[in-house]
């Protein structure tokens, strides 16, 4: 059994010897291919703060209900509208501001580009728009808040309206918090039930309400050509891709927002759904310029 042992030590040895070659670390790890997903914004520009709630219909009648909000369009739906009024001046945050984009791939031995973006992309007549304030915050942008820069608002008690002789409706303010005025869901919030009832009494208009009467009107989706944000494509192993990006001229209107001397556009590049720094510029005023080649 001792020969037997040895004999067994001496192959596994050998194996081993023959194997390890198979196993070296110095041998790069081939990437064949992965997906990109790259983010703009317009990071610098300082937008009001907002104390905002939730406000909904609870019942018609002589006595408030409490059976939670009713269906006030009849769609079948129970109907939850915003409610702001304004909190004091805010910080730098990203607002949704149109850039002009150009994304190229270069392939790996440098003799042929392919475009990520379209010709109109780079031009007047781009759709193209930076982020609301998101919880992604590229380089040099304010991360967006958890909801609540500061305390969160009181919450005010049901209001009573009566209507007409035969109409009396009850409303309810619940989730209360203080956000950026930047914020999709309080950017996109153009009216409230309160303020269509008892305009005279009752505000709390969002920054919704005043966009939607300016001609470009509420903004739309965070876009890169057409697309949503993240702008999403592949890289193969070896190519490098180039993105050059330029701010708009004009802000967009509405946000009570006030600028520095020069606004600032921003990107980040995630690789794999790792983030990456690409070469050249990510940050800076007015217009982007980068490189980023997977290896």
């Amino acid at each position: 059994m001792p020969t037997l042992r040895r004999r067994g030590l001496v192959l596994l040895l050998a194996a081993i010897v023959v194997l390890a070659p198979a196993c070296d670390t110095d041998d790069p790890l081939e990437v064949s291919s992965q997906t990109v997903q790259l983010y703009i914004a317009a990071p610098n520009v300082t937008v009001p703060i907002y104390d905002v709630w939730e406000v909904y219909q609870d019942g018609t009648g002589a006595a408030a209900a409490t059976d939670g909000p009713d269906d006030i369009d009849g769609d079948g739906s129970a109907d939850v509208f915003k409610y702001c009024r304004v909190a004091g001046a805010g910080t730098a945050q990203s607002v949704p501001w149109n850039f002009l984009i150009e994304v190229l791939v270069t392939s790996a031995d440098g003799t042929s580009t392919r475009r990520i973006t379209s010709q109109t992309a780079f031009s007047n007549e781009s759709v193209n728009r930076a982020l609301y304030n998101e919880r992604f915050p590229p380089p040099g942008a304010a991360p967006a808040p958890q909801g609540n820069p500061a305390e969160n608002p009181v919450t005010p008690v049901p209001v009573r309206i009566v209507v007409d002789a035969t109409t009396t409706r009850w409303f309810r303010f619940r989730n209360a918090v203080r956000r950026f005025g930047s914020q999709r869901d309080i950017v996109t919030a153009v009216d409230n039930p309160l303020r269509q009832l008892r305009p005279s009494f009752f505000d709390g208009r969002c920054p919704g309400f005043f966009l939607s009467a300016l001609p470009g009107g509420v903004p739309g989706e965070a876009m890169i050509d057409n697309k949503v944000q993240p702008l999403t494509f592949v890289l193969n192993d070896g190519e490098t891709v180039s993105v050059r990006a330029i701010l708009g001229d004009t802000a967009p209107p509405g946000f009570g927002i006030t600028t520095a001397t020069q606004q600032k556009i921003a990107a980040a590049l995630k690789v794999g759904g790792l983030d990456v720094i690409p070469q050249g510029s990510t940050d800076g005023f007015e217009s982007i310029s980068f490189t980023y080649t997977l290896r």
